[in-house]
């Protein structure tokens, strides 16, 4: 853990010496906003395809829907998310940009918590449903937010 602090450090510090001011401070907001990225697609991946056997309560998808169907639903969702950068968001500044769409990523990702506490069954809401559209918001706001990061 100490050996990744440093290395971060060094290279912020670095991003500093080689770039021009406006180019080390982009990076460095990238830098350190994968860094402090929680991510929880990896553990969540074995809490929606547990058996009812492991997790009685749990929403019990197969790896195929929960990899191809949802994963095809966010790349197919992640395209939208380019055309309405296109579209509306060229004429924002970056800093409005990154702001709003960090802010709004932070709060769908947030959504997740809502099938893990199971509130989308007290709601009547299906599991799939749910995780489809919160999959296909996740895509369009991600690229709406990684958008500036290319130009």
């Amino acid at each position: 853990f100490l050996v990744a602090l440093l290395v971060g450090a060094l290279n912020l510090a670095l991003f500093s010496v080689f770039f021009r001011p406006a180019i080390a401070r982009m990076n460095a907001f990238f830098f350190l906003q994968n860094a402090f990225h929680i991510g929880t697609h990896g553990a969540s991946f074995y809490f929606f395809t547990d058996s009812p056997a492991q997790f009685p309560e749990g929403p019990h998808f197969s790896a195929r829907f929960f990899v191809t169907t949802i994963g095809s639903v966010a790349s197919v969702f992640g395209l939208l998310g380019m055309v309405c950068y296109n579209r509306f968001g060229k004429d924002w500044k970056y800093r409005s940009i990154l702001v709003v769409g960090s802010l709004a990523f932070m709060v769908v990702n947030c959504l997740s918590a809502i099938v893990f506490l199971r509130w989308n069954v007290l709601l009547h809401v299906p599991d799939s449903v749910f995780m489809v559209a919160s999959s296909a918001m996740q895509s369009v706001i991600g690229q709406l937010s990684w958008m500036p990061s290319t130009i």
